[in-house]
């Protein structure tokens, strides 16, 4: 049994961590917090509902609970035939989950959650069954559970890319049914077993493409490609028709990397005379977040020079050194080669994106990383400046938007920090003296606060600077924007070049008389994001009026003024809360939040006719309606946070009421519910804050999340071993545990900083070794409040082990569901800060409890 827990700890975490790939790639990315939501409120709920288990009499007259193998027979037995079934029903639901679809009742999307849930109901029973067993030592039982689950971390750094999605699904189905083969206690019984493994799992394997058919992201760029054809001709009044094939798709554990062709067929009276229409493919990152792969084809130069991707190199600059941050498709370097750089280097997370270009397209696109003065990094961008010590003419930096929803799925809160303000002060430290920093991204809001937080960046690096002397903003079309920004003030003279080099490039005057590049990319078309388009100077600094507003007011001395009157929030973010894309203030997103809240409240209310005053004033506040009103998903999770509370308050009380009932009582059993519950909730929040930390240090967040989690795990185990050792005086071996994690919480806030600055410039092993003994100090002491409180819990009563495992699980689901909005809010230390509080008042809730 103990090696069974292990084996299941192992499958669990991984099953869980594949999760989170499949919602990455079917869900938008603000439901990625579902996930764990999904997994702890089956935990949970085994755990709870295992407590109400009848005891047995035993030849002596005791009674305990049953032997737990049978129970974990059956369910390992169930888990093997869930694994596929479930995602089964997810892979033919997902594009209708949390849709807003006529018709559709909530309860669809709670009914595919439950199936979601329902291996997990498994799993958790399995691992609640084990640790309840009054045979074995629970010390030794949970450090098993942490030590299985750091192992699950690793598996699908292994496994995902060799196996895909679907070929795990179905490795997992068979090993989860093979476990159930020891436990059957005939041969004819384990003979039967390991047949049902052996064809649940060779059905699933071979089958895995038409069972585990994963449906796209809805609204993400795959979608579009295959919906945006119609649309894209209907918007250009064109007769413009298109076809899609998929050229190629990988599994790794960053996501699904697909590559779509796309084949167009113009009416001749859409393209202008002399124009060029390019044959292009389209890299997407998890359905969504991608670029194009330009083939390398006569008129293919058009692209780079007479497009918003050659803005960067307008004044002709000779062999320029390039940096580029976020490669996609390879356009961006491809951009460089054309203008004769010297030197290009290339900094990207993905390695089968990496791969994708150099190999399985390599010669489509002109083998642009075999080029001698290409050299490309694997790692992410701001961890990469930290130990690069060159400086660059140009550094570019082209949609590196890509919210990946890395290993840590909620955990990482789908954010980069690729636009906060230390990173604008990075780009620049870089640049050599005349160097260009080049930011391509779309819509005027997002690109005016790139514009405000490279000023800013700027002013904290050259208090005399006149930041707005040193923006050009090129536009193309309505949407397509490029932020082109120096050390240096843009003199008059660059400012002439770069009209003139944007008025060159709009060669074609269309039948409309309208001037454009005359460069049709498919996939830019059926997008609907054309280039198309003229070009033109939105801003230039030596305008006596600028047209734009915000470069107008910087001129005049008054951006903090403008930035307070916005109706969004434009001003620059911060690492400790990097969540660019938020544009509602800190305040008025509480605000907007509690009158949600307030909300759903009052419904309630009203549902049940309670005699009590409206709790929701009439009219919402101004804010509410910024964010979009009740379908914005950040109010989503406050009503799954409610729907969480709710059902964590019944799967705590009903067991406590069947154990009243059945005359099994504990004292301070309230005490003992709100020790788990917070235990759930601080170990959760102290997580979500760490990952955050060792983003930037270790320069990839599948590193951060596997060094964290299972960091924190292998050092729980050892601590749960220690734990045994310490029955003696609860309360104190309790409160000294929790002054340990109160000061390697600190530690981790005040001095890793440090230690990462000091050492960022180490090889990535070296950096992965510091990174983990680094959490130690921590993860120990976390590791022994848990298998303390079962200890003492065991002794008043078996059944009240599953029914704490079950708290902890439940009030884990809630504290990772307000992980989220507690961060966009607050800010990450504030969400160390918290944990550390609760481990706090876990303490009072023992001393209270009186164990």
């Amino acid at each position: 049994m103990p090696f069974l827990l292990f084996v299941v700890s192992a499958l669990l975490l991984c099953l869980e961590l594949l999760q989170t790939k499949l919602f990455a790639y079917s869900l938008n990315p603000s439901y990625f917090y579902v996930v764990i939501a999904v997994v702890l409120l089956g935990l949970g709920a085994s755990g709870s509902l295992l407590s109400l288990r009848k005891k047995v009499r035993t030849p002596e007259g005791l009674a305990v609970l049953p032997p737990p193998e049978g129970l974990v027979k059956i369910s390992l037995l169930a888990l093997g035939a869930l694994i596929p079934a479930a995602h089964i029903v997810f892979a033919r639901t997902s594009d209708r989950l949390f849709a807003e679809i006529e018709g559709k009742s909530w309860w669809e999307d709670a009914l595919v959650l439950v199936v979601l849930a329902l291996p997990y109901l498994a799993l958790g029973a399995i691992v609640a069954a084990i640790l309840s067993d009054s045979r074995r030592r629970i010390s030794l039982l949970y450090a098993l559970n942490l030590l299985g689950s750091a192992v699950g971390c690793v598996i699908p750094f292994v496994a995902l890319r060799p196996l895909g999605a679907g070929g795990m699904l179905a490795v997992l189905a068979g090993v989860a049914a093979l476990l159930a083969v020891p436990l059957c206690k005939t041969p004819g019984g384990r003979l039967a077993a390991f047949g049902y493994a052996v064809l649940l799992g060779s059905l699933s394997f071979f089958f895995r493409g038409e069972l585990f058919d994963f449906r796209m992201q809805p609204g993400g760029q795959l979608w579009w490609l295959e919906h945006g054809a119609k649309e894209a001709a209907q918007t250009k009044g064109s007769t413009m028709t298109g076809k899609l094939k998929r050229a190629y798709q990988a599994w790794d554990p960053m996501g699904c990397v697909e590559v779509t062709e796309i084949e167009l067929a113009f009416d001749p009276k859409d393209v202008p005379p002399g124009a060029i229409v390019l044959d292009s493919l389209w890299f997407t990152q998890d359905s969504s977040y991608g670029s194009p792969l330009i083939r390398m084809q006569p008129g293919a130069e058009r692209f780079f020079e007479d497009t918003v991707y050659g803005a960067a190199y307008f004044r002709k600059p000779a062999q320029p050194e390039v940096l580029i941050i976020g490669l996609g498709g390879a356009p961006d370097v491809q951009t460089a080669l054309h203008f004769g750089a010297q030197k290009i280097v290339g900094v990207d997370m993905n390695q089968t994106t990496l791969d994708m270009v150099r190999e399985s397209f390599a010669e489509t696109l002109g083998r642009p990383y075999q080029q001698p003065q290409v050299e490309i990094a694997r790692a992410d961008g701001r961890s990469f400046l930290r130990r690069d010590k060159r400086t660059y003419d140009i550094i570019q930096l082209t949609g590196v938007d890509t919210k990946f929803v890395f290993a840590s799925g909620n955990l990482a809160v789908h954010e980069n920090y690729l636009y906060t303000l230390q990173a604008f002060e990075d780009y620049l430290r870089h640049l050599k003296p005349d160097g260009v920093l080049s930011v391509i991204y779309a819509t005027d809001d997002y690109v005016h606060r790139l514009a405000v937080t490279a000023m800013l960046a700027l002013q904290r690096l050259d208090p005399s600077a006149r930041p707005e002397r040193h923006v050009l903003l090129v536009k193309q079309g309505p949407v397509i924007r490029d932020l082109l920004f120096k050390r240096t003030p843009w003199t008059e003279e660059e400012c002439a070049q770069a009209r003139a080099w944007a008025n060159a490039a709009n060669r074609y005057t269309e039948p409309s008389g309208r001037k454009a590049t005359g460069v049709f990319l498919p996939s830019y078309e059926v997008l609907g994001i054309s280039v198309n388009e003229p070009l033109e100077l939105q801003f230039a600094p030596d305008e006596v009026e600028p047209t734009d507003e915000l470069m107008r007011e910087m001129k005049d001395g008054r951006l903090l003024d403008w930035l307070a009157l916005q109706p969004l929030d434009l001003g620059p973010v911060q690492d400790d809360r990097p969540y660019f894309f938020h544009t509602i203030r800190p305040k008025e997103t509480r605000e907007a939040w509690i009158y949600h809240l307030r909300r759903e409240l009052e419904a309630l209310r009203a549902k049940l006719e309670l005699p009590l005053p409206a709790l929701a004033p009439e009219q919402p506040p101004q804010s509410w309606q910024k964010m979009g009103g009740e379908g914005h998903p950040f109010f989503r999770q406050t009503e799954l946070a409610l729907v969480l509370l709710a059902l964590g308050l019944v799967l705590t009380f009903l067991p406590l009421i069947w154990f009243r009932l059945c005359g099994n009582r504990i004292g301070g059993s309230l005490s003992f519910a709100l020790y788990f519950a917070l235990l759930g909730g601080a170990f959760i929040l102290a997580e979500v804050g760490l990952i955050q930390r060792y983003v930037l240090f270790l320069g990839n967040q599948s590193y951060a999340f596997a060094v964290v989690i299972g960091g924190i795990l292998l050092a729980a185990g050892v601590g749960s071993l220690i734990s045994g050792r310490l029955h003696g005086n609860p309360l104190r071996s309790v409160g000294l545990t929790v002054l340990a994690i109160l000061c390697g919480l600190a530690l981790q806030t005040f001095g890793a900083p440090m230690l990462f600055e000091a050492t960022s410039d180490l090889e990535l092993g070296y950096r992965l070794a510091i990174g983990f003994a680094a959490l130690l100090p921590l993860g120990l002491p976390m590791g022994i409040l848990f298998p303390l409180g079962l200890f003492f819990v065991r002794q008043r009563g078996e059944n009240f082990v599953p029914w704490a495992i079950g708290i902890n699980g439940v009030c884990s689901v809630l504290g990772s569901t307000l992980a989220a909005p507690l961060a966009i809010t607050l800010g990450f230390t504030v969400v160390v800060a918290l944990a550390g509080a609760l481990y706090l008042c876990a303490l009072f809730a023992m001393m209270l409890g009186r164990p």
